[in-house]
């Protein structure tokens, strides 16, 4: 090999190794998922709607509706009404009762239907009743705000019924155990199975009670999980409150399944913005208890991957984007980029069904679209330096090369491939005109 056709290919190699170290570096420094937020939450959007299937048969809810606002009245309503409501599910003999409506204050109205209630709780023995963490104005923030000790000691179990919303105000995931940091508490769906699956008392555990403030720094979140959504807002069998009440319901309705009592009413309760939200749609926070209880009953458990795998994930389809650069044609590295971006974009959602783990592709998917560009930037101007030092050597060496009007058109690149064309040609012509001569 020449010596200037050796120096080209470690001079190409060189840059070739320079850019694979920066770009694989900026692709692990991308890697977690909070770098770029917005494109890996649009990649795992996609990935959670993928995983849409059917309503758990087990699950039915009861919804304080705006028909049943309508006919009962405004909120909130006697509490002989929950007590009655909880007798009428309870005779159908269900798995759980999931009653997301807090009870912190005593019914000083109606004094007597708290014991109606309580005595309704625990004639049950199946009822969860949730719990809250205070963020009020004139609350000590990171305070459990539980139920009324009389509801707490006939209720089968509470458990917290918060969610984590990502920083653009979506819900994906949430934390199964929270609270204070001696004795979190279990999530609301949780605390449902629990109760389906033993006795009573066996779901319980001993924070402090209402009276025992929780400060702040004492407040811990366990075991983040992402919610596997079975389909958008809507997808479970609902019966509205009144019509339980009134006994317009099949005769077993919910026999051996989880019912979850909580509001849908417009302007009642929490509603969330999710990723199978559609458009301005939002869910209602008793729904999305039913998702993620569908989700662990259906053995669909989702949870973001370890630091390492993701940044493996990252890195490799871009590794290997840049061994196609160095040593394949144009056409040939810019189809294999296109395809490994397609591919990890598939992979990052095949990935979440097989294995339950989230990976955050956006560093992947940036690494990809700079490879080819950059690199083709360093060969483009590797050829017009070649081209540039070739026409000097030939000035050089005394050859009649002559600049030609057309030669100076185009971009710098065009005018250097006419200006070697045209010295080309002028060699054609010497070289035929000496051959006729000899």
């Amino acid at each position: 090999m020449p010596k200037a056709a050796r120096t080209r290919t470690q001079q190409r190699r060189l840059e070739w190794a320079l850019l694979a170290l920066a770009l694989l570096c900026l692709v692990a420094w991308l890697s977690p998922p909070q770098q770029m937020a917005g494109l890996n939450h649009l990649v795992q959007d996609l990935g959670l709607r993928s995983l849409a299937r059917p309503p758990h048969p087990d699950i039915v809810l009861i919804a304080v509706d705006d028909r049943s606002i309508t006919s009962i009245g405004r909120w909130p309503w006697r509490r002989a009404l929950h007590a009655q409501l909880v007798d009428v599910v309870t005779a159908q003999n269900p798995k759980a009762i999931g009653l997301d409506i807090l009870f912190s204050e005593p019914d000083l109205d109606y004094p007597l239907d708290d014991a109606l209630l309580a005595q309704a709780l625990a004639r049950s023995q199946r009822v969860v009743l949730p719990v809250l963490q205070r963020n009020q104005a004139g609350l000590m923030e990171g305070a459990s705000e539980l139920p009324l000790d009389v509801f707490a000691d006939a209720a089968a179990a509470l458990g917290h019924v918060h969610v984590a919303p990502d920083g653009d105000g979506v819900v994906r995931g949430l934390y199964l155990q929270e609270g204070p940091a001696s004795a979190p508490w279990s999530h609301f769906s949780l605390a449902l199975q629990c109760v389906a699956q033993n006795a009573a008392a066996r779901c319980k555990n001993s924070p402090p009670t209402n009276s025992t403030p929780v400060t702040p720094p004492h407040w811990t979140e366990r075991q983040p999980e992402l919610i596997a959504y079975a389909g958008g807002p809507g997808h479970y069998p609902t019966y509205s409150y009144i019509d339980v009440l009134r006994g317009q319901i099949p005769p077993n309705a919910f026999q051996g399944k989880f019912v979850l009592v909580g509001a849908v009413a417009s302007g009642l309760g929490d509603t969330f913005a999710t990723p199978v939200s559609s458009g301005a749609r939002l869910m209602p926070g008793v729904e999305v208890v039913a998702h993620i209880l569908d989700s662990h009953l259906s053995g669909i458990r989702l949870k973001a991957a370890p630091a390492a795998a993701n940044i493996a994930f990252n890195l490799l389809p871009v590794a290997v984007a840049l061994l196609t650069l160095l040593f394949a044609g144009p056409l040939t590295a810019l189809l294999a980029s296109f395809g490994l971006g397609l591919g990890t974009l598939l992979m990052s959602m095949a990935l979440m069904r097989w294995t339950g783990w989230h990976f955050a592709p956006a560093a992947a998917l940036l690494g990809l679209v700079l490879a080819y560009p950059l690199w083709s930037w360093r060969r483009l101007n590797a050829a017009a330096h070649f081209l540039r030092t070739e026409m000097e050597h030939l000035r050089s060496e005394g050859l009649p090369v002559r600049n030609s009007p057309w030669a100076r058109r185009g971009d710098f690149l065009e005018r250097r491939i006419n200006a070697v064309e045209a010295a080309s040609r002028q060699l054609r012509d010497l070289h035929q005109f000496v051959s006729n001569s000899l």
